[in-house]
């Protein structure tokens, strides 16, 4: 009865408080409607932990810490971030950076306090430790399930939560079960990656990505590398050139497969992105389908990397849905990472680790696991996805405005919010993003002449017209 008021106390303060900023923003209608820059941004410190190396694969704990102290938490709100020095700037890089529904969604505090996880972990203070085999996978399955792939049966999930130990889990896992299944030895294992791809900073993620992700120069394993298509934007209308440009990746696939079976080192495992993380790329629903369907005749593990393009951004919640693959066409394993705040994979029926649902390895981090939980619960309960569809549809056609208008952009691509667009040359593309930040608003340089956007969830039609604003209004020889 105690932990009952108490927690009813709670609820009602968090209210109160909810209330009061809502009084606020009535009577301030233009706070957090728009950018406002009082000083340089980002400072040099700022910029330089947002470049720090590895940090486009490596968005784990550490990665936030860095980029929290340059911001002001308190009151960075819904997609705006505030830093230090005062400015409000409209970050169209929230979702990498790990704010998958915005800053600081009042739905989290809301749902959590008013859950049995609350009462059990946080007002009775158990610890995970004392949780029984079946609890804990009980939990697990609770969090982590709902939310799993068409197909998926299996979740397993480690102790960190950076995209890199993801891929890592999933690849050894592969490997393994070939090595099993054909009598093998995993010394004698490859996996087949693809260039533009970036699957993470370890020796084995990057002996698969491509070789210009790894600037540390760590050393990696000699493991094939097959070309991503490099197709024309839009597909309608270059329908032709992009069903050749496919066609030539898919027989460099098989002349791959054939040559690495000859030297006695087999391609064990093809990991791939829906979209890559190097210029944003894409590829045909029938690519991917036709790739999937050469490594199943092969006995080949076919590994999908969605620790970037995961979670809804792509207006579907997993990216390898706008494939619309089911039955046996369903991957081998889907894995998570990075802006999720816990890492793992998901697994299908031939390819699960044991006879449950769940498996763990190392030490588990509850709150990111209900965190976890708790994007795919509010993404739902929320609608999210739907209202995400019409922010990318403004999105789309403002920016082909633009394109047309304009001759600034052009090449625009993506699903959902998660787009791309090119410049045209690597020093405008700079200068761009320079004066988008002068103005502003925050992106993502993902390749020389290319600026990306991946924005909350959250994301409102209001906020993208900023945008469409900054970019309409771009003046080369501001003064920086």
């Amino acid at each position: 009865m105690y932990l009952k008021t108490v927690k009813e106390i709670n609820l009602k303060a968090f209210q109160l408080q909810k209330n009061a900023l809502a009084l606020v923003k009535y009577q301030l209608p233009n706070f957090y409607n728009k950018p406002q820059v009082h000083t340089q941004f980002p400072t040099e410190a700022h910029l330089a932990a947002m470049q720090a190396p590895n940090q486009a694969f490596d968005q784990d704990l550490p990665y936030y810490q860095r980029l929290s102290e340059h911001l002001d938490c308190k009151w960075s709100m819904g997609n705006y971030l505030v830093d230090v020095e005062g400015n409000c700037i409209l970050d169209l890089n929230a979702s990498s950076s790990g704010n998958v529904l915005g800053y600081q969604h009042d739905a989290f505090q809301r749902d959590l306090m008013d859950s049995e996880l609350y009462d059990r972990f946080v007002t009775k203070k158990q610890k995970l430790e004392d949780l029984s085999p079946s609890e804990l996978a009980d939990l697990i399955r609770e969090q982590a399930m709902p939310s799993a792939p068409e197909g998926l049966i299996h979740v397993h999930v480690g102790s960190g939560s950076s995209g890199t130990e993801a891929n890592e889990l999933a690849i050894n896992a592969a490997l393994n079960h070939y090595a099993k299944e054909h009598g093998k030895s995993i010394e004698n294992l490859v996996v087949l990656g693809f260039n533009n791809s970036n699957h993470g900073s370890s020796t084995v993620t990057l002996s698969c990505s491509s070789a210009d992700v790894n600037t540390e120069e760590v050393p990696t394993l000699n493991w094939p590398r097959a070309p991503f298509p490099q197709l024309k934007y839009p597909f309608a209308e270059h329908e032709h050139e992009n069903q050749a440009e496919e066609k030539r990746c898919i027989d460099a696939v098989k002349d791959m497969l054939k040559a690495q079976s000859a030297s006695g080192k087999e391609v064990a495992a093809i990991i791939v992105e829906p979209i890559s993380s190097i210029s944003n790329q894409m590829a045909t629903p029938v690519f991917f389908k036709t790739l999937r369907s050469i490594a199943k005749s092969e006995g080949i593990a076919f590994i999908v990397d969605e620790t970037k393009t995961g979670l809804g951004q792509t207006g579907k919640y997993w990216g390898h849905q706008h494939w619309f693959m089911s039955g046996d066409q369903v991957p081998d394993y889907v894995t998570f990472g990075g802006k999720s705040g816990i890492s793992g994979f998901y697994a299908s029926q031939s390819h699960k680790l044991n006879d449950e649902a769940t498996s763990v390895q190392g030490e588990l981090n509850l709150h990111s696991l209900i965190r976890y939980g708790q994007i795919f619960k509010i993404t739902q309960n929320l609608n999210l996805l739907h209202l995400l569809g019409d922010t990318s549809l403004y999105l789309r056609l403002e920016l082909e405005r633009i394109e047309k208008e304009l001759r600034l952009i052009s090449n625009i691509r993506g699903y959902g919010t998660h787009l791309a667009f090119d410049l045209r040359t690597p020093e405008k593309c700079d200068s761009v993003q320079r004066w988008l930040w002068h103005t502003g608003v925050n992106t993502h340089k993902c390749g020389p002449k290319q600026l990306a956007l991946r924005p909350s969830l959250t994301l409102s039609i209001e906020d993208a017209s900023q945008l469409r604003k900054n970019l309409q209004y771009y003046t080369p020889h501001f003064q920086k």
